[in-house]
């Protein structure tokens, strides 16, 4: 009986942790898609495109919203 309340307290866990993963999974992508240009071609990309870069994978705010609102 008393392992059976740690179950319950762990199911309302899980709801906030699949938006965390993708927030994590997100900043991981940035993370290596910034690497890789970064890795890849240094020269060619300098920091002002990378800076220009940024945005854009900021454009889409509405999408991590409507991710955060849906669930």
């Amino acid at each position: 009986l008393i392992l059976s309340p740690p179950s319950p307290v762990l199911s309302p866990a899980p709801p906030p942790s699949p938006i965390r993963s993708l927030g994590y999974r997100a900043s991981m992508i940035r993370l290596r898609d910034e690497a890789a240009s970064t890795s890849s071609p240094p020269s060619q990309l300098p920091p002002a495109s990378r800076r220009e870069d940024r945005p854009e994978v900021t454009l889409p705010p509405r999408k991590r919203l409507d991710i955060a609102l849906g669930p």
